[in-house]
């Protein structure tokens, strides 16, 4: 979990956005380890709360698996950006 010296261009071409929140914003993003595309989350605010919070809200759902849900991939962090990946779900916005 983490990659210090990870640049989240060199891994991900992000796409477009799909949402922000008040923690951060979601992406469209390809994956060039995988070659898949995925959503990514990424902190927009680094604050000592905000990170526990997002490190909180990846390590409860992590492992939850479940057809119905999204599932989660990596927790990354490059420099001072937070952020994860998770399945891409297409659809349209409520």
């Amino acid at each position: 979990m983490g990659v210090g010296d990870l640049d989240i261009q060199d891994r991900f071409e992000r796409r477009r956005i799909l949402g922000t929140g008040g923690m951060g914003v979601v992406y469209e993003a390809q994956d060039r380890a995988t070659g898949q595309r995925v959503a990514l989350k990424v902190l927009n605010r680094l604050g000592p709360l905000e990170l526990y919070l997002f490190k909180n809200e990846f390590r409860a759902l992590a492992g939850v698996m479940h057809p119905n849900l999204v599932g989660l991939h990596e927790f990354f962090n490059a420099g001072d950006e937070w952020f994860f990946s998770m399945d891409l779900v297409r659809g349209v916005p409520l």
